[in-house]
């Protein structure tokens, strides 16, 4: 799950696709893992006073937080034990 911290944001986004993917086809062990990783992803502040990133870092940042969002709300419309799964997420983000 490195990659979501990975410097390259083409890489953050790539990964932020497919794990998204895998979680909507229930693909991957230990779901509630991706999912707390996805929210910390989503809620991550960047620093734009750093002049390493570019224009093109702040427009894939803000394309990876419109993939997570879109995908939480299509998650928990699937079914109750998908909104445990979100539930528990938070949860483990939050300690």
């Amino acid at each position: 799950m490195k990659q979501f911290r990975d410097a390259d944001y083409n890489v953050r986004l790539i990964s932020t696709e497919g794990f998204c993917r895998m979680l909507m086809s229930q693909s991957c062990d230990k779901p509630i893992d991706f999912i707390a990783r996805l929210m910390l992803l989503c809620f991550e502040k960047i620093d734009c006073s750093q002049r390493t990133l570019t224009e093109q870092d702040l427009m894939l940042h803000k394309k990876i937080k419109a993939i997570i969002e879109e995908f939480m709300g299509n998650y928990v419309r699937l079914s109750k034990s998908r909104c445990t799964e979100i539930t528990a997420a938070s949860i483990a983000v939050i300690h």
